[in-house]
């Protein structure tokens, strides 16, 4: 399917999410609140009366309450996280129908072309073998060109030598040591836009450690700037013209300041993209051991 359907489905999805989510009733009152008082995890529920806010302990006899408190806060941080991302598609929708002619979409759609920019975007690996292994190991060890603007913007020491940019991606590389996947940071790649190959550089560079397919994933941390949703926009209009398509093998997490991503969400997307969905090859394994756990 061709990416541009995908998004379009994926706003029908969210619109349908937040109606349901904006007829959930405001009912019980207040909101629950977590406290951690020696190693447990307390709940309270915080109500306002009469401009006055009150704080009521919940113990185990209010356990009904609290789950339903815990729905209640749950559908509510839901619809403020679809009504973002659902922002996010209408932008990156309207810049698409604004640059993109219907000639334009029609060579997209072609199935040698799409055959032809998917090929070209993974590695050359041996499918399955102990060759494919090794090269997946060597690939991220392999020295290649970074983004060397704002250095001084690299401050914060995600571990094993590499400085990245915000916490969240502390978290995000965090994410990718633990389930052993290969990746590059700020890794530069070629991609033709505004009539001519130019440089760009993803936030990541992830090689598939079963297939030897080729993700990149960006993190829109300032999304709520209108000057950064600029840039969004402009990687957004240029990245499925070089074979590169949201939902497919280009993965994307996004944080306001009043909505910060959560590891949760980082690892629920990865082990979607890269672990849930496949299974270890047989030929992988020495001795019943995973060979992937040398990496």
């Amino acid at each position: 399917m061709e990416f541009i359907q995908l998004i379009e489905q994926r706003k029908v999805f969210l619109e349908e999410e937040i109606s349901h989510n904006k007829k959930i009733k405001n009912t019980p009152p207040g909101e629950l609140i977590l406290q951690k008082s020696e190693g447990k995890t307390r709940f309270f529920q915080v109500t306002k009366e009469n401009g006055i806010r009150k704080k009521r302990y919940l113990s185990k006899k209010d356990d009904a309450l609290i789950n339903t408190l815990i729905r209640k806060r749950v559908s509510r941080i839901q619809l403020k996280r679809d009504l973002s991302e659902l922002h996010f598609i209408q932008l990156m929708l309207n810049s698409y129908h604004r640059h993109i002619s219907i000639r334009d979409q029609q060579f997209l759609q072609n199935p040698e072309v799409q055959r032809r920019l998917l090929q070209s975007s993974r590695i050359s690996l041996p499918a399955r073998s102990h060759t494919t292994l090794q090269q997946i190991r060597n690939w991220q060890n392999e020295p290649y060109v970074k983004d060397t603007s704002y250095p001084e913007g690299l401050h914060l020491d995600a571990g094993q030598g590499l400085f990245v940019r915000s916490k969240s991606e502390v978290q995000i590389v965090t994410c990718l040591r633990k389930y052993k996947i290969p990746f590059r940071y700020e890794a530069q790649i070629k991609i033709y836009a505004d009539g001519d190959t130019q440089s760009i550089y993803p936030d990541f560079t992830i090689l598939h450690p079963y297939t030897g397919q080729i993700y990149y994933l960006e993190h829109f941390g300032l999304f709520d700037s209108s000057e950064y949703q600029k840039k969004i926009q402009w990687k957004m209009q240029y990245y499925p013209q070089n074979g590169i398509y949201p939902y497919n093998n280009l993965i994307l997490l996004y944080e306001t300041r009043s909505q910060p991503l959560s590891m949760a969400e980082i690892e629920r997307l990865i082990r979607f993209y890269f672990i849930d969905n496949y299974q270890m090859p047989q030929c992988w394994v020495r001795d019943s051991t995973p060979v992937r756990d040398d990496f």
